[in-house]
């Protein structure tokens, strides 16, 4: 399961996310940007995603740099 790890990674981020666990969630999506090799779709979904929670926690100058990427990523 290693080619899949950075999805595992982010569904345990949105299962984080689901039981109202911000902090752990935001480590899951990093994970995931971590072990991502070659998977460009899933690189672009998790920075947008860590985008949109930085943005909710205004943390505006973090959630520009992932809106960023997001865009450099497509």
């Amino acid at each position: 399961n290693l080619n899949y790890r950075d999805q595992i990674y982010f569904a345990l981020g949105d299962i984080a996310l689901e039981e109202q666990a911000r902090a752990e969630a935001i480590d899951y999506f990093e994970k995931s940007l971590a072990t991502n090799k070659d998977n460009q779709k899933q690189k672009a979904k998790t920075f947008l995603k860590l985008a949109d929670l930085y943005f909710d926690e205004r943390q505006y100058v973090a959630a520009q740099l992932y809106y960023d990427s997001t865009l450099t990523t497509i």
